[in-house]
């Protein structure tokens, strides 16, 4: 089975003259799907003339199931790259996950761009989207056991209970192999993302990380999180921006990576 991901074109950053910023999240859920051939494409590095080019890379790749991931500024932009699939090939399966889906499901599910979507995944899509694609591979339609799922059954929605947080380090390095493009650049210098924890214990009114994750702080192994930087370097790249929703939470495990990376000289990168 072929699995699509495609990242949203649209972006809100005022470093966007001199960053270019690659999904890190559809390569987490990529390198955690097992059975699949499975491709990432960043709408971010081509956003000109999407139509055409993402109905040549359906009709090239011809991917079984597509997902979508977007924040709420990018809504718009997922239900026409989810109508831009359909034309390209009726019979796909259209999953849309993010923040958007996750906090907004209940209204999507209701309203008319539901149609547009056979799953949501809400929340973490690491552990959902790969049982998503196990029932799918088997042909099943029981998809009432999968926490975090939403699904269409008949003309409505039904929406399963709520999944619990992962064990992050359960889950998988993420896999940029299957990037289509590979263009995130600092400055003109190839770079890349790493997260090291997910959460913030901060009540910020302007935030929407509580709501994705709760109050709580979650932490990768500084392991692990040297493991990829080493991952990352031997591949070329020149720069890391980590993407942690507050990595100053814990200063004395930010001191210790920042020690960790100098004693394994990938400050050199």
């Amino acid at each position: 089975m072929k699995v699509l991901l495609i990242a949203m074109p649209d972006t809100v950053s005022a470093l966007d003259p001199v960053m270019r910023i690659a999904n890190l999240g559809l390569c987490s859920i990529a390198g955690n799907i097992e059975g699949c051939d499975v491709a990432v494409v960043d709408l971010v590095f081509h956003n000109r003339n999407i139509s055409r080019f993402l109905a040549d890379i359906i009709d090239d790749f011809q991917p079984n199931v597509v997902g979508l991931s977007a924040m709420s500024h990018q809504f718009a932009s997922a239900c026409r790259t989810a109508r831009i699939c359909r034309a390209a090939r009726p019979d796909i399966k259209v999953v849309l996950g993010g923040y958007h889906a996750t906090l907004m499901y209940n209204e999507i599910g209701a309203g008319g761009e539901g149609e547009l979507f056979d799953f949501m995944v809400r929340g973490e899509g690491e552990l959902i989207f790969q049982r998503l694609m196990q029932e799918i591979r088997l042909g099943s339609n029981n998809f009432n056991d999968i926490l975090g799922l939403s699904y269409r059954k008949k003309s409505q929605f039904h929406h399963n209970p709520d999944a619990p947080l992962i064990e992050l380090d359960t889950i998988k390095l993420p896999n940029r192999s299957c990037r289509m493009m590979d263009e995130a650049r600092f400055l003109g210098q190839p770079f890349d993302c790493v997260e090291t924890s997910r959460g913030c214990t901060m009540n910020c009114r302007f935030c929407s990380i509580g709501l994705m994750y709760g109050r709580k702080l979650r932490m990768f192994s500084l392991e692990r999180v040297v493991a990829e930087l080493k991952q990352l370097k031997g591949q070329g790249k020149q720069g890391i921006f980590f993407v942690d929703d507050n990595i100053t939470l814990n200063i004395p495990r930010l001191k210790k990576l920042c020690e960790l990376i100098v004693e394994e000289k990938l400050h050199t990168m």
